[in-house]
């Protein structure tokens, strides 16, 4: 199990915005040991939570992991919080 940490970055609306958060989600999962699987079931999740809101803006992207758990969470001005969690194996 890797060692608790948290990375949060925020990112525009733009295309190559959504590229280079697919491929952090890639690592970042990677470095916490799930399955390719779960990592595309992540980076669908998390391009909806980005959709909610105006079509151009900013969101923060976080990603946690603490005491054998992944959160992972998106947060938009006039959106809900979204946020999933993943046990870590």
């Amino acid at each position: 199990m890797p060692s608790d940490f948290l990375f949060a970055i925020e990112v525009s609306d733009e295309p190559a915005s959504d590229r280079m958060l697919t491929d952090l989600t890639a690592a970042v999962s990677a470095h916490a040991g799930l399955a390719q699987g779960t990592v595309d079931e992540l980076n669908d999740a998390l391009r909806q939570a980005r959709a909610c809101g105006p079509e151009q803006g900013r969101c923060q992207v976080r990603f946690q992991a603490a005491s054998g758990t992944l959160t992972i969470s998106v947060g938009r001005e006039g959106c809900p919080e979204w946020q999933t969690t993943r046990p870590l194996p």
